[in-house]
């Protein structure tokens, strides 16, 4: 995989991150100075989306 390749694939795992509670309560809590309270779901979200693209051989954008 090449240079703008891997950014692209970022830039697709970072729009992913954005859709996430954990995303929007940071970035609230972030904008209000105070201590995010993150649930964690997010976290299990986004890891069973990239484990099964690994498992798949299929990039994470294509498997919706």
């Amino acid at each position: 995989m090449g240079l703008w390749e891997s950014v692209a694939e970022e830039n697709v795992a970072r729009d992913h991150l954005r859709m996430t509670a954990d995303y929007r309560e940071g970035f609230a809590a972030f904008q209000q100075k105070r201590e995010a309270e993150f649930s964690g779901g997010s976290v299990k979200q986004i890891y069973r989306l990239v484990a099964s693209a690994s498992m798949t051989g299929r990039r994470h954008d294509e498997l919706n």
